[in-house]
């Protein structure tokens, strides 16, 4: 009976009928627990709960069947309980000793396997270590040191695992195309990009016919893509892309970002155009939409690299990307000075994506956009909105505060200019716009005939270092405004640094007439008429 139950467990396993067989071992060692079989059938049941995808449940069973007939570093032929295992079989005239020592041979193999499968990869990599040393010539030598190859990856000792991959990959095994291909992954994951891209490229060329062969193939390219080397990684995808076959997309892709970053980006924009037409049902077809959009951006062509950037936003609203791609095409369009239509696209994303993190730098794109419309009023709305906002970043609220005063300043309100001003953070606002508040603040003050502040701020701003935009109208201010504080040979040295500094400037004719009246003031009569008639021609 006992034998008829082994048989037919043997039966249903041939079937891979493993739950049957399972039950069917369960129940001879149930029934006949002092039959020889039974400790069979305990190794056997280990077995089909591996098939069964149920390890924590085998390894015990594996693990009491190999306590039994295995002593580490001896052979299992000469433990005590398998000889009396195969004297038994002997006398019983059963010539099964062969396969017995077979059987705990890949007992053991199974119980790291459970190990592994559970993933207690530690664990597991050592019994695997454990079964390569006591069963040298093992038939299952190539899959044990895979197994231990993938116990290593799985614990992040990527550099080890690459090594313990390279033999198997170098083989002739069945697992020897999938050892070739983790060997690129592990050494990919070590920081080892152009082995790694050596080590796919040489996987795709040994294994052609391989399944993995396409993705090694474009590996061996991208992977040079990473570390650099454009040129390199281009000569690997271009016969994949041409090709138009499996990953041609991906490839096509890549070589599009490889011209990109070579600084090719006319070469780039074609590639990706032509990737676009050839692959219109591809995965990666919104990629290939930034990527021309990228293109475009780079060669200045910001109107049509806005109308790509917004046509991956419309047709990918759900991507992760969407957000940042309409916000870079209302950031195209404006720097195109299309304000207007720039405008738009930031209220388009304002209604889609309201929540978005760069939901405040497109609140103050579009308060930048109406300000540069000379739209104050509804550039000033937008402008406190964006100062309302939640975690604006510290650079553009300093910006936003100094484009409400300019409002003020237009409205004739320069008090409120003022207070705009002082809310200003220059470091954080950044040199050209600290020292444009300086000028702003000067004019206000001039205004509001506050001349000694006016004095102050004005030579501060002069002595920024960028003073290309108000250069001229801040030293014909200073000069007015040091005369107005009876400081004439100072406004004389400023309308003759302006002469100096700005022979092109329109406010020539007016300083000259009030260079005219210093002199005049300090009775330089002679000075006095000649810039008189200066002014009148």
């Amino acid at each position: 009976m006992p034998e008829v139950l082994f048989q037919l467990g043997q039966a249903r396993i041939g079937l891979n009928q493993f739950a049957d067989a399972q039950k069917l071992f369960a129940d001879l060692r149930s029934r006949f627990p002092d039959h020889y079989l039974a400790d069979w059938a305990l190794a056997r049941e280990g077995a089909c709960l591996i098939s069964l995808g149920k390890p924590k449940d085998a390894e015990p069973l594996l693990q009491a069947f190999l306590g039994k007939y295995t002593v580490p570093g001896k052979p299992s032929a000469k433990v005590a309980a398998t000889g009396e295992m195969l004297l038994r079989l002997d006398k019983a005239g059963i010539k099964a000793g062969d396969a017995f020592l077979d059987l705990v041979e890949r007992s053991a193999f199974y119980a790291a396997l459970a190990q592994f499968n559970q993933e207690n990869f530690a664990a597991a990599q050592k019994s695997f270590q454990a079964f390569l040393d006591q069963y040298p010539d093992s038939k299952l030598q190539a899959e044990a040191k895979f197994r231990q190859a993938q116990a290593l990856y799985r614990q992040g000792a990527f550099g080890e695992a690459a090594a313990a991959y390279k033999p198997v990959a170098e083989g002739k095994s069945d697992f020897a195309d999938a050892a070739a291909f983790e060997r690129g992954l592990a050494l990919y994951k070590a920081g080892k990009l152009k082995d790694a891209a050596a080590a796919f490229a040489e996987m795709a060329k040994r294994f052609p016919d391989s399944a993995r062969s396409p993705k090694a193939r474009l590996y061996s390219g991208t992977l040079l893509f990473d570390a650099g080397d454009y040129a390199g990684a281009m000569a690997r995808l271009k016969p994949m892309a041409d090709a138009k076959k499996e990953i041609a997309d991906e490839a096509a892709y890549w070589i599009g970002m490889s011209l990109l970053k070579s600084g090719r980006c006319a070469d780039a924009e074609v590639r990706f155009a032509e990737a676009m037409q050839a692959f219109p049902k591809s995965a990666l077809l919104g990629d290939m939409q930034l990527g021309l959009a990228d293109a475009r951006l780079a060669q200045n062509k910001h109107a049509a690299a806005a109308e790509a950037f917004r046509a991956y936003a419309q047709g990918s609203r759900q991507a992760e990307q969407a957000p940042r791609a309409l916000y870079s095409a209302a950031v195209a369009l404006h720097r195109a000075e299309k304000y207007a239509p720039s405008d738009q696209v930031c209220a388009e994303f304002l209604k889609a994506y309201a929540r978005s993190e760069l939901a405040p730098q497109v609140m103050f794109l579009s308060a930048e956009n109406r300000f540069l419309q000379k739209d104050y009023n509804q550039a000033a709305a937008q402008y406190k909105d964006f100062l309302d906002h939640k975690d604006v970043p510290a650079d553009l609220a300093s910006r936003a505060q100094f484009r409400l005063a300019w409002i003020h300043r237009y409205a004739k309100r320069y008090d409120r200019a003022l207070e705009e001003l002082a809310k200003v953070d220059g470091a954080a606002a950044g040199k050209t716009v600290a020292g444009e508040a300086g000028y702003l603040k000067g004019a206000c003050c001039f205004e509001l005939k506050k001349y000694a502040e006016a004095v102050q701020s004005f030579t501060a701003y002069l002595q920024s270092g960028d003073t290309g935009r108000f250069g001229d109208d801040a030293l014909f201010k200073l000069a007015i405004a040091q005369s107005k504080q009876n400081q004439p040979k100072a406004a004389m040295e400023a309308f003759a640094r302006l002469f100096h500094d700005y022979p092109k400037s329109e406010l020539l004719s007016q300083a000259q007439y009030q260079l005219a009246e210093c002199c005049y003031d300090l009775k330089q009569y002679g000075q006095a008429i000649e810039n008189y008639k200066k002014v009148a021609g």
